[in-house]
């Protein structure tokens, strides 16, 4: 167990250019309750990406564009032969900063600096490494050292405090560095208000190590190195740049897929007042850690295109090669850009519960911003439901239809495909003035639809038998407010309810009714009817289903009150 002996302390050591900050109890809370915390089990990671940070002699400002607390920094900085003997990390209270002028100055009576110290009699504070974060690492070798980390990737997290001094880095290209006076270019506010300090190197002038700030002129020979952290002061200008174009995602760690799901969204954004190209590429990813996850692959991605408005389905490439997009100017239509992303999943053959993973690479035409966004998928499982898509080839039904004397046959024709073709009915359609104009409500057929019962709102029942060409009225003694009506397949018995009213019967295709007593007078909305017409079921509104047996002479209420609107039944 390390001890820490007064007064070799993390306070009295803690680097110059922390701000100073008033001492709070609450603070210090804090403090234990993070190392407590990152002690804690850190779950599995999915894509694995190699940060390379060259560490110079004495002390060096890094930031960390992967997360790797899956490991204790006791195990990730191992080896006596490790130059690293201190790792500091710099953790202000925001709600109660008050800041310097100036990074140059140590902290004297609390320290905003979570630490780890190689040193056994040291308790440290900062026990894992996590993504977008700035750390101040001091290494005793007397030349260039090369550190690599293994992590998580994470897209950058846009926060600045216009208020005093942010500890960062940006998401440059790794390949190659643009110098401050290029990659600031396209804020050029920022570019001539900010105030930016780094650490050259060297070990710790008196107690602590020194930044020195990168004057104006210096913009065009210091690099923004990816990896690399700077002391900037922001003042009010500008507050959320950290490239010429933002990533948004919905959800800030990543794209995860999960067993289940097929598409996610990304937002492109130029911050800029110049049209950009972005470039999407995707990334394997590097092997595992020993005790995590295995990965089988990359997950097949798609990109969604167009919209092809003769079938309504959208274009779509495969990634499996650079993708470029183009944005306008910043504040003009088309300088906002949602990419949306599929997932093939009938393209990972692998076992259920199998993970692909890999790394989607953002990187602009100018050579300014690399941004890495981790996606991975798993294999689902074939149990429980199951929700596709189905093709119709053809459409029946459960009666048989015959033609009649005045009804033409029609002949089946071939396509030039040579797949059979008919006219579909309703295609065209007659009106029939004989009928005439009317409040119509409710209509049913026969099964070959020679017969046909009509009924009229504050009106009569009306029956046609052949197919609707003529029409005689029917129950001519007084006009009901009809409301359902239904028929056998033969058209011989019908039914007929008014709302707020009884329901009528037919059994000679409507030439006499008898009122059905038995139903009762409610607000009848609906009717529906068995082939053979014997069974039926009628739906009231605010009130019970009832059926019957015996063509509509006696009546069964089922189920409860409720606002029933339709009803349907079986040919039995």
């Amino acid at each position: 167990m390390k001890t820490n002996p007064s007064p070799f302390s993390p306070v009295t050591r803690c680097p110059a250019s922390a701000p100073v900050v008033r001492a709070t109890a609450h603070f210090r809370r804090a403090l234990a309750v993070l190392a407590i915390f990152l002690l804690a089990a850190v779950p599995a990671r999915a894509q694995w990406l190699t940060q390379t940070l060259t560490l110079k002699p004495g002390w060096n400002a890094v930031f960390l564009h992967v997360d790797a607390s899956h490991i204790l920094l006791d195990d990730l900085i191992t080896g006596a032969g490790s130059p690293i003997t201190e790792v500091w990390q710099w953790q202000p209270p925001v709600s109660t900063a008050q800041f310097a002028t100036t990074p140059q100055q140590p902290t004297v009576s609390n320290s905003q600096w979570a630490v780890w110290d190689r040193s056994p009699v040291v308790s440290d504070s900062l026990v894992r490494l996590s993504g977008n974060g700035a750390y101040l690492v001091r290494s005793t070798n007397t030349t260039d050292f090369v550190w690599s980390v293994k992590g998580k990737p994470v897209p950058p997290r846009y926060e600045w405090t216009s208020s005093g001094l942010n500890f960062l880095g940006f998401p440059t290209p790794a390949s190659a560095a643009p110098n401050f006076n290029t990659f600031l270019a396209p804020a050029p506010e920022l570019q001539r208000s900010a105030e930016i300090y780094r650490y050259p190197g060297g070990e710790a002038v008196g107690s602590a190590p020194q930044p020195a700030r990168v004057a104006t002129f210096q913009f065009l020979n210091t690099p923004v190195t990816r990896g690399t952290a700077f002391w900037i002061r922001a003042d009010v200008t500008y507050n959320r740049y950290f490239g010429p174009f933002e990533v948004q995602l919905q959800n800030s760690s990543g794209i995860n897929f999960g067993d289940a799901l097929g598409t996610s969204r990304v937002r492109l954004k130029n911050l800029t007042v110049d049209a950009r190209t972005i470039t999407l590429n995707l990334r394997t990813s590097e092997t595992p850690p020993t005790g995590q996850t295995a990965i089988v692959g990359a997950p097949p991605l798609l990109v969604r295109g167009a919209l092809n408005t003769a079938n309504l389905t959208y274009l779509h490439t495969v990634l499996s090669g650079p993708q470029t997009f183009n944005l306008a100017p910043r504040g003009q239509p088309g300088s906002e850009l949602e990419v949306v992303l599929g997932l093939n999943r009938s393209a990972m053959p692998a076992a259920e519960g199998s993970l692909y993973a890999g790394v989607l690479r953002f990187t602009d035409a100018d050579g300014l911003e690399q941004i890495d966004v981790p996606v991975s998928a798993q294999v689902g499982g074939t149990a429980g439901l199951w929700v596709g898509g189905a093709a119709v080839t053809s459409v029946n039904q459960y009666l048989k239809s015959y033609a009649h004397a005045d009804q033409p046959t029609e002949i089946p024709a071939t396509n030039s495909a040579g797949f059979a073709v008919a006219t579909l009915p309703g295609t065209t359609w007659t009106p029939q003035p004989a009928a005439g104009i009317r409040r119509w409500i409710s209509l049913a057929s026969s099964a070959d639809g020679s017969r046909l019962l009509a009924a009229a709102s504050s009106d009569k029942l009306y029956t046609s038998t052949d197919a609707g060409t003529t029409w005689t009225a029917r129950l001519t003694d007084t006009n009901r407010s009809w409301q359902a009506v239904a028929s056998s397949a033969d058209g011989a018995k019908l039914a007929a309810a008014v709302i707020r009213g009884l329901i009528f019967t037919s059994v000679d295709a409507g030439e006499t009714w008898a009122a059905q007593t038995n139903s009762g007078s409610r607000l009848w909305t609906s009717l529906a009817s068995s082939a053979d017409g014997t069974k039926l079921v009628a739906g009231v509104t605010g009130g019970q289903l009832y059926t019957s047996t015996d063509s509509g002479v006696t009546w069964t209420p089922r189920e409860s009150n409720r606002n029933w609107q339709t009803v349907a039944s079986s040919a039995d």
